[in-house]
């Protein structure tokens, strides 16, 4: 991807060598010996490259036809006007933008189901340690409540024996 960038970089170094020859060609006045073509050694400083990078990054641009070697006073390379239209365009930066979101878009693509796999791992176990909890208090109360529902039903025995024993009473002291 960075391939693209220095691509781009390099169209924009070519096309500031090439623009004085634009603006030659339309103002009708001489060049006066403005060397047109860049220099290897020149493009490896501006790109921070050596020049077997230099040759891979250029070779796409030789196949488009944006750029050709250069060899009367020294070697490089010069660009032409399909180069520009390139440079203006953003070509390149688009689509080093394209893959560069395409690549975001696949990891996120990726990892949403990851993270909604583990969210529901993590509410289902969630979910089964309050019902676990949930369980354990039912059970507490349930205990509770038959605690309870003994002592009740004991006062309810104890009731019903003092209302026997009060109505014995009652009648026999009638």
């Amino acid at each position: 991807m960075n391939t693209l960038k220095k691509q781009h970089k390099l169209l924009s170094i070519l096309c500031k060598q090439i623009n004085p020859i634009l603006v030659s060609s339309i103002t009708n006045k001489p060049i006066d010996n403005y060397n047109y073509a860049c220099s290897f050694d020149n493009l490896c400083k501006q790109l921070n490259c050596t020049e077997v990078e230099l040759y891979a990054l250029s070779s796409r641009l030789i196949e488009e036809k944006e750029i050709s070697f250069y060899d009367v006073n020294f070697k490089g390379y010069i660009a032409h006007d399909k180069a520009n239209s390139s440079l203006l365009s953003n070509k390149y930066l688009k689509e080093y933008y394209n893959i560069l979101w395409n690549t975001i878009k696949n990891w996120i693509q990726t990892l949403i189901p990851v993270l909604s796999l583990i969210a529901v791992i993590t509410i289902a176990q969630n979910k089964n340690y309050i019902e676990q909890d949930e369980v354990e208090k039912l059970k507490e109360s349930v205990a509770y409540l038959s605690k309870n529902m003994k002592v009740i039903e004991n006062n309810v025995l104890k009731l019903k024996d003092e209302k026997n024993s009060f109505i014995a009473k009652k009648d026999s002291i009638k």
